[in-house]
């Protein structure tokens, strides 16, 4: 009673956001959601449902609550739980007050995908990402792609700071590119040569950078790839 921010009052009151995950009942759990958590049986997840909480939940569970007080029936979102065996699962979940109970809250659907492996998946091609970066700027090497279909480039990074782009662009133009080429009709040619008759692309020129920084000397070699 008496509360006009909720949300303040949970940030000053944690032990509120306890009580209320306390009052928590699992009505019933299905076999997919039990082997998610670890145990072949849904009453250890009704019994010890909080067991289940990480820190990452309880902020879930908190932004959860703030949002059916403003009167969201539907909620999705990630998060990291804990199975009863203790692992640490991620999770992505969706949430929805069942019909007939959007006044009281009294019932809510819960449904939950483990992307924990799919998680994994990313953060590894995040890391290769990272250390194919750095190897780029060590030895200076970009690469770029040309697609037909937008006719637009794409560049790595160093690729963007060898021309003198801002690396936080994604594409570009054949006119950006080649605008930094002074022999850009010998260059173009060679790229015209390589689509449309598959001739070898070795060339070295001059190059320089959009930002006006130091000229430099660019060996570009291109293969031509097609979809299968």
């Amino acid at each position: 009673d008496g509360v006009e921010n909720l949300e303040e009052y949970f940030t000053g009151h944690p032990e509120a956001v306890m009580q209320c995950a306390e009052l928590i009942k699992v009505i019933d759990v299905n076999k997919a959601a039990c082997a998610m958590h670890s145990t072949p049986d849904k009453n250890n997840i009704q019994q010890h449902f909080l067991k289940l909480f990480t820190p990452q939940t309880m902020n879930t569970f908190l932004h959860g609550l703030l949002l059916l007080w403003k009167g969201e029936t539907e909620h999705s979102g990630d998060t990291v739980i804990k199975t009863l065996s203790g692992e640490l699962r991620n999770i992505h979940f969706s949430l929805k007050v069942c019909p007939s109970y959007e006044k009281t809250l009294t019932r809510i659907l819960i449904t939950m995908v483990d992307t924990t492996e799919r998680t994994q998946m990313e953060e590894e091609l995040h890391v290769r990402d990272n250390r194919f970066r750095i190897a780029q700027e060590i030895g200076h090497v970009g690469n770029w792609e040309y697609n037909l279909q937008t006719e637009k480039f794409w560049g790595s990074d160093e690729a963007k700071h060898i021309f003198g782009f801002n690396v936080e662009d994604e594409t570009f133009t054949i006119e950006e590119v080649e605008s930094c080429i002074p022999e850009r009709e010998r260059v173009h040619q060679a790229l015209i040569d390589l689509i449309k008759e598959g001739k070898e692309y070795n060339l070295e020129f001059d190059l320089h950078p959009k930002d006006n920084s130091e000229p430099k000397i660019i060996s570009s070699i291109a293969d031509l790839m097609q979809d299968e």
